[in-house]
């Protein structure tokens, strides 16, 4: 008897623990076209978008790039005034050795895109990999650049200018300490006198717009077979174990995964009050950095000697004052959209509006000018299913830019997304996005980001707020976290209703547990989007 108990003890423990080994999941069918609208959304979706909603990209601008970039772009050359003849056989090797191939370029999308062939092996050819994985969870091997792009990185560039102090008026060695506010490194002396490495970006901008990466034909196995579809796949914010392991479940069938990285970023402003400061604290950060690196800036050091090195810095009487600076500068330097008096909240809002509506844009193009790419040169791609899948960051991006393409994919699927982006940059417990706004240093009231995101939402024209309303006949699978906080799990749900109540797939728990738990739910995932593009023949494509 005591045996029996026990085991039905077990048997029922077991029972109990199961579900929350694969996730606690729930399933919405869709909403039948034929009931009325939810109530966050009308009853009849507007066709498109407003005149002018889209933000014009300018392609004169880039046209030039396309005219004088060559199909290989060298990193490295000789200095002036050095003979080749007297290169060592690295120096040669490296002079040499093209760091850019380009394979492809191409104006789409009014957008400048250029497919690289991947660079061959290097010394340390695991490194670029585990960074690229970190930073964009994928290898790219093409970028897209847009007018936009250019223009950010002028204004960019002109900040900064404003805001670095003059040169020391002592000679500092050109790669000692003293040219950076950071002492985590030291940086090493030049190696190679008689070559010296190339600025790639400010020549051809090859390492400027968003990250894409688009398979070569045949790549993973697939030469001389159509392939079951094309998955266009917005990124999260960095790499993750979890992504791959879904997006490995379409591979298997045979589908071809072109991944984009998405911007995340806002460029808040930096008040024109706080730029003498940051001037000061850049100068000073400078000179700590020097008197604290001593003698050992300019001078390699061996792999044994950074924690001994980094020791050392650590105890240096300085040390203390130089993380102050460091920290009031980051600060600083976040700049802040400055919402102090209710009369300035609405042009506030559209600043920002203009801001997400921009990013947005930008994410939107990409995958138009990728389709564009298929349509005109891959034979290989063309005539097959196309989806879409946004996760996380990638997926607040997803419903625009599946507005942008609408006629051209036949399933949508968002898995951690929303709408309202101020609001949930806001909200998130895990980043704003660069989004910070301000009353000066200080964080404004909850009272002034709730007003905020109201009048946010009428001056933005491409939040998905607006935008769902166009796909909402497109095949839409929602992934949802209910108690999400990272995305905030209300603007989850008014995405939801903004849809008009697709289907829906819910992990009850957080952000965190929903990629977590995720690769559970790939085979599922990719049965509906199979099941999807399948009802989708003979419709609106």
């Amino acid at each position: 008897m005591r045996t029996q108990v026990i085991t039905r003890l077990g048997t029922l423990g077991l029972a109990l623990i199961l579900p929350t080994l694969s996730g606690c999941w729930s399933h919405s069918p869709a909403r039948p076209r034929a009931l009325d609208a939810s109530p966050a959304a009308p009853a009849t979706p507007p066709a498109a978008l407003p005149p002018g909603a889209w933000p014009r990209r300018d392609v004169e601008v880039v046209r030039p790039l396309l005219e004088r970039t060559p199909r290989e772009v060298f990193g490295y050359g000789v200095r002036d005034g050095v003979d080749p003849a007297t290169l060592t056989q690295e120096e040669t090797n490296l002079v040499r050795r093209p760091e850019y191939v380009v394979h492809y370029q191409g104006l789409h999308a009014d957008c400048l895109l250029r497919i690289y062939e991947d660079p061959p092996p290097t010394e340390t050819p695991g490194l670029s990999a585990f960074i690229n994985g970190l930073m964009n969870g994928f290898t790219p091997n093409t970028r897209i650049v847009s007018s936009r792009t250019l223009e950010s990185r002028t204004r960019r560039a002109d900040l900064e200018e404003r805001l670095s102090p003059p040169p020391p008026t002592e000679s500092v060695p050109r790669n000692s300490a003293a040219g950076t506010t950071s002492l985590s490194m030291v940086a090493p002396a030049a190696p190679m006198p008689r070559i010296q490495a190339l600025d790639l970006d400010d020549r051809l901008y090859l390492e400027s717009g968003l990250p894409i990466r688009i398979p070569a034909a045949g790549e993973g196995g697939s030469v001389g077979k159509k392939p079951r579809g094309v998955i266009i796949h917005l990124h999260a914010l960095a790499g993750n174990e979890f992504e791959p392991k879904v997006m490995e479940a379409f591979k298997k069938r045979g589908w071809v995964e072109i991944s984009i990285k998405t911007q995340t970023e806002i460029e808040c402003p930096i008040p024109e009050g706080w730029h003498a400061e940051i001037v000061r604290l850049t100068a000073e950060s400078r000179e700590l950095s020097r008197q604290i690196s001593g003698e050992s800036a300019g001078v390699p050091l061996e792999v044994s000697d950074w924690k001994k090195e980094q020791r050392r810095i650590g105890g240096h009487p300085l040390y203390p004052r130089y993380q102050e600076v460091s920290t009031r500068l980051r600060t600083l330097r976040a700049g802040g959209f400055q919402a102090c008096v209710p009369a300035d909240l609405p042009a506030v809002a559209a600043t920002i509006a203009d801001q997400i509506d921009q990013g947005l844009a930008g994410a939107s193009y990409a995958v138009e000018a990728v389709l564009e790419y298929i349509k005109q040169q891959r034979p290989d791609l063309q005539g097959v299913p196309v989806a879409l899948i946004g996760f996380s960051a990638g997926a607040l991006a997803t419903p625009t830019a599946a507005a942008r393409v609408h006629d051209q994919i036949d399933a949508v699927v968002i898995i951690g997304g929303g709408c309202n982006l101020l609001r949930i940059s806001q909200e998130s417990t895990f980043a704003d996005g660069g989004l910070k706004v301000r009353c000066g240093e200080e964080k404004v009231p909850r009272a002034t980001v709730e007003r905020l995101s109201e009048l946010y939402l009428e001056a933005s024209v491409l939040d998905p707020y607006h935008t769902a309303l166009l796909i909402q006949d497109l095949p839409i699978l929602q992934v949802h976290a209910s108690t999400d906080t990272w995305v905030s799990a209300a603007c989850g749900e008014l995405l939801y209703e903004r849809l008009n109540r697709p289907e829906r797939l819910t992990m009850h728990g957080g952000h965190e547990f929903l990629f977590y738990f995720l690769p559970n739910r790939a085979t599922w995932i990719a049965n509906w989007v199979d099941r999807a593009v399948e009802k989708a023949k003979g419709g609106h494509r």
